[in-house]
């Protein structure tokens, strides 16, 4: 019927092909990368008790929350007014939404799995799914090589990405690379999709995907599509497929009620100042500068400056970036337009003193002003630059096998050494959770022994600023129970300062009570009980929590 008994070999020969290349490489540069969490199961987690903690945090309360639970959709109190920043209403909206990533945090969870032990389960899944869409791409492209494979490695286990792995709203990178695809090869559509499934990440990836569309499209000569014509969107509807118009109703659906907050804050907050956004901005020595973290990386440059200047993805990748640029004309012509939107993304996030050119994203792309630290767009960058790299790779490869048939799988037997080391950790940031989890437990039965509807956590140097993400956690546990302290993108106004004293925390929020966009009076009645907390540690470094109790009438009072 095929022509060929060895048609079934071969296809078997391909699908094993592509389960290696695209799954079990991915599956096993996860594991080394992050090796240092792994080997201990559920004793450290990448990060710090910051960061780490308020995104574990935002992924308990999407599935305590969501789906929405509220009769109107979309005004779901319960997710976007969590009781933090108490009497704040709408703080959902001052940090990423996670919407996706939750959900598989949510798969682990309804395995069984502690919430810590889910966490770095979805590390673990979420590095190797960023990978594994990576591949599969270039795969689509006929780039099948053991080469492509590794530069795969390289940009999806890049150094930039590595050194985020405590920021996990920047981890998820899996619908950039089909996005990339689909832009590539006109999929108007498809990229589209792709878009706003890139915003269901959450608003960090989906400004950086936004970003990579617009500066790919003004790069692109006379356009990638004509919007100009009329007959555009009215041609466009009728175009689309039974299953992409299936596709985008739910998910433009999802991304309004996910956004409704973010509207909210931007007209209570305002968007960011140019001052705080540019300030924040690398310099052109960021770009030579690393965690200092990993083998075949470099330390922090002494010269870079921004809100967090390590833009080097390592040496390897770099020396193939530099290389690119030698052979700039070999890079096949869709990957050159991607390169150049990516080179041209690079320098406009790049202050030189006081030029810049971010300023045509705050001006043009929305949504741009609420990122506060745009350099992270850095690791998006090095991870899509496998696309041009790749094809340099294989024009490469071509010419090698021509004179060595097995030249290229050798190359990359010989390499695997460097590129696996590049991965592993010199020094670790690691949160422990067996004494953060035992603080934790302290802390929620003091809270439920005092009996308290409202509290605040004092930071101090027994907890410094991430003492609010603590204090956040026992909301989780303790049903009912509020809290003034908090930590998110954005502070609270109207009198807010970090590291108040209990008694002004309180007075602050009866304060603000009833005023536009904060809680109505009711929302304490007179006989709650407030606590006021100060944790201190002893001499041998465990932290004693001495607590302050008053009833609201006595509280309001005085």
């Amino acid at each position: 019927m095929f022509g060929s008994r060895s048609y079934f070999p071969s296809l078997m020969k391909q699908r094993l092909s592509w389960i290696f290349h695209v799954l079990v490489i991915g599956a096993v540069s996860t594991v080394i990368a992050l090796w240092p969490y792994l080997h201990d199961f559920g004793e450290l987690l990448p990060g710090d008790s910051g960061d780490t903690l308020l995104n574990l945090w935002f992924f308990e309360h999407n599935l305590a929350s969501l789906p929405f639970s509220s009769s109107d959709l979309f005004s779901n109190q319960a997710w976007s007014s969590p009781d933090f920043y108490f009497p704040v209403d709408g703080v959902r909206g001052w940090s990423d939404h996670l919407f996706l990533p939750s959900i598989l945090y949510g798969f682990f969870k309804l395995l069984g799995f502690q919430p810590t032990q889910a966490l770095l389960l979805w590390f673990t899944s979420t590095l190797t799914f960023n990978y594994a869409s990576l591949r599969n791409c270039l795969w689509k492209l006929d780039r099948k090589s053991w080469l492509v494979s590794a530069v795969c490695v390289l940009a999806a286990f890049n150094h930039v990405v590595l050194a985020q792995l405590n920021h996990l709203q920047l981890l998820t990178l899996w619908f950039l690379p089909p996005l990339a695809f689909a832009l590539l090869h006109r999929q108007k559509t498809w990229a589209f999709i792709f878009l706003l499934l890139n915003w269901l990440v959450g608003p960090y990836i989906g400004v950086f995907a936004l970003l990579i569309v617009v500066s790919t499209y003004l790069l692109s000569g006379r356009g990638l599509y004509r919007f100009r014509r009329k007959s555009f969107w009215l041609f466009w509807f009728y175009s689309l497929t039974k299953f992409q118009k299936i596709t985008l109703a739910p998910l433009l659906v999802l991304n309004v009620v996910l956004i409704l907050p973010y509207l909210n804050t931007s007209l209570v907050m305002g968007a960011r100042g140019t001052d705080e956004i540019t300030k924040n901005l690398p310099n052109i020595w960021a770009w030579l500068s690393g965690s200092g973290r990993q083998y075949l990386g470099l330390p922090v440059h002494p010269h870079a400056s921004g809100s967090e200047p390590f833009l080097f993805p390592g040496i390897l990748l770099f020396s193939f970036f530099l290389a690119s640029l030698f052979f700039w004309k070999k890079i096949h012509q869709p990957d050159q337009l991607l390169a150049k939107s990516l080179l041209f993304l690079g320098l406009s996030v790049t202050s030189f003193g006081f030029i810049t050119l971010w300023w045509w994203p705050m001006l043009f792309v929305p949504s741009v002003r609420a990122v506060n630290a745009a350099g992270r767009i850095a690791s998006v960058l090095w991870f899509l630059s496998a696309f041009p790299l790749s094809g340099l790779i294989v024009g490469f490869e071509q010419s090698l096998e021509r004179r060595w048939r097995q030249g290229p799988l050798l190359l990359f037997i010989c390499s695997v050494p460097l590129l696996w080391i590049s991965l592993l950790p010199k020094s670790v940031l690691a949160l422990d959770v067996v004494a953060w989890q035992k603080d934790q437990n302290t802390f929620r039965t003091e809270l439920l022994e005092q009996a308290c509807d409202l509290f605040h956590l004092e930071v101090n140097e027994a907890f410094p600023w991430h003492g609010d993400v603590f204090a956040m956690h026992a909301l989780l546990h303790v049903p009912g129970l509020k809290s003034v302290s908090g930590y998110s993108g954005w502070q609270p106004r109207n009198g807010w300062r970090p590291g108040m004293h209990s008694r002004d925390a309180f007075n602050w929020a009866f304060s603000n009570l009833g005023e536009r966009n904060y809680k109505r009076p009711d929302a304490i009645s007179s006989d709650d009980v407030l606590c006021g907390i100060r944790a201190t540690a002893d001499k041998a470094g465990h932290v004693i929590f001495d607590l302050d109790k008053s009833l609201a009438d006595e509280t309001k009072r005085r």
